[in-house]
């Protein structure tokens, strides 16, 4: 069983990736549009890079973590990345020297978040994973709230690129955390779903074979392609409109958005068990186009 201490480090290891998956490439959106005035489809090539190659490296990125036994290492690895490519967005403003950052950034965060998960499993048995999952998507969104706050701070009475060397600051105290996990305790063969060290992982095609994984990861990858451009959208209208908010557009918009999802993260891993999970992923597929629609409904009404 997984210590108090471990499980402790596990908790504010997720506080720390609350805004470093969404701000690195969310405040460069704002930060692009209102200091070095590139246009909208420049932006939107810049930002498409980090999900683009944290789409195209998920499998790759699942397999290298479930044969690595060093968890914490590759964790620490990925956060340094993380720092220096937040470092380097700072002095980097040419169109192909940003899309390196964005995608090296999202190299980075595809294997963090199949690091994180495997710690998750190695730390938890079966039937506690549901809720351990909600409590990390708790603590993930409170970490986005916070550091939200203190990036919209920052933004407003210091600068914008100050909201970028925050992220190297939490990226940092991630590496603390995620050591504070006793390594010991994380079960390797847990970890990576087997039965034994000697299993092997299931092999490619044999993914590929399964209509329903096929069905699931596309419906997932149309949602995650219309739910990632929602709020930079929204944050640079608000940039446009109101230039003296620019530093605070962004964090605004990720904060509203945290606020909601800390209890819904708890709501999830408490009734996955009680409602299985297709009815909540149901759930959040109505709930994104009625968003869409409520920010056109915005944008129309002020134009008007």
């Amino acid at each position: 069983m997984a210590s108090h201490k471990s499980l402790i480090g596990l908790d504010y290891f997720n506080f720390c990736l609350g805004d470093l998956g969404a701000g690195i490439g969310l405040y460069l959106s704002v930060y692009l549009l209102s200091q070095h005035h590139w246009d909208h489809t420049s932006i939107g090539i810049a930002l498409s890079a980090l999900p683009i190659a944290a789409f195209i490296t998920q499998i790759p990125a699942g397999i290298l973590v479930d044969e690595i036994h060093k968890k914490r290492l590759v964790a620490v690895i990925s956060l340094l990345i993380l720092a220096l490519c937040c470092m380097l967005i700072i002095f980097c403003h040419d169109l192909v020297t940003v899309v390196a950052i964005q995608a090296t950034a999202g190299v980075a965060l595809s294997i963090l978040n199949s690091t994180t998960i495997g710690i998750t499993m190695g730390l938890t048995d079966k039937a506690e994973f549901s809720e351990r999952v909600g409590r990390n998507g708790a603590f993930n969104n409170f970490g986005n709230v916070l550091i939200s706050l203190c990036a919209a701070a920052l933004g407003y009475f210091v600068s914008q690129i100050a909201i970028f060397l925050l992220l190297v600051v939490v990226a940092i105290a991630g590496i603390f955390c995620v050591l504070a996990i006793n390594e010991t305790e994380i079960d390797y063969v847990r970890a990576r779903e087997s039965d034994d060290l000697q299993s092997k992982p299931i092999q490619i095609s044999q993914l590929l074979s399964n209509k329903t994984l096929i069905v699931l990861s596309i419906t997932l990858g149309l949602w995650q392609l219309a739910n990632s451009a929602l709020c930079p959208t929204a944050a640079q209208y608000i940039a446009e409109t109101n230039s003296g908010l620019a530093g605070l557009s962004m964090a605004a918009c990720i904060l509203t958005g945290q606020l909601v999802m800390i209890p819904m993260a708890i709501a999830t891993g408490k009734f996955a068990h009680l409602w299985g999970r297709k009815p909540l992923l149901q759930i959040a597929f109505i709930v994104l186009p009625i968003r869409a629609l409520l920010y056109m409904l915005t944008i129309f009404e002020k134009q008007l």
